[in-house]
């Protein structure tokens, strides 16, 4: 298996997990009114550390994780 396609396998099965704590935190936040900031928090934190890791890699390595990769297409593809 290429170095490529082991990574491409590996975000799909992350992706599967993703998918699966989104519908989870669905289920949360309706329940009430209170679970929704906690729940938006914690999106917000880990969306933050996401990035934020992408942003230290890129630096440390050299080599921008993120250059190609465009907003607007991700917006689009949904």
């Amino acid at each position: 298996m290429s170095d490529v396609k082991h990574l491409e396998d590996r975000l799909n099965s992350v992706m599967g997990e993703i998918t699966g704590i989104i519908d989870e935190m669905i289920e949360v936040r309706k329940n009430s009114p209170q679970n929704k900031e906690k729940t938006a928090k914690i999106l917000e934190e880990f969306l933050s550390n996401l990035y934020h890791y992408f942003k230290t890699a890129s630096k440390e390595s050299g080599d921008n994780l993120l250059a190609g990769v465009s907003l607007v297409k991700i917006k689009l593809m949904n």
